[in-house]
């Protein structure tokens, strides 16, 4: 919703967001690297008011900052 797949639309990720929730979907995976972290801000505020009604996992730990073909997981020894 932030980054891989074309631009983002704030309302209309919150909205596709409140629709996974009223359809039953209660795990929402994601991660700080996407969108050097708006996807994990998307999610936050997608789930207000209903954020006893969700899971939400998520991944971190991955250096972006020297570009993306250059990104890696610091407590690795070489790069991804």
């Amino acid at each position: 919703m932030s980054e891989y797949y074309g631009s983002a639309d704030w309302d209309e990720s919150i909205a596709t967001i409140h629709r996974a929730i009223n359809l039953g979907i209660t795990l929402f995976d994601t991660a700080d690297q996407y969108g050097s972290g708006y996807n994990e801000i998307l999610r936050g505020r997608g789930v207000v008011g209903r954020r006893e009604d969700v899971r939400i996992a998520t991944k971190f730990g991955i250096d972006r900052s020297s570009g993306d073909d250059a990104h890696y997981v610091p407590w690795r020894r070489s790069r991804a």
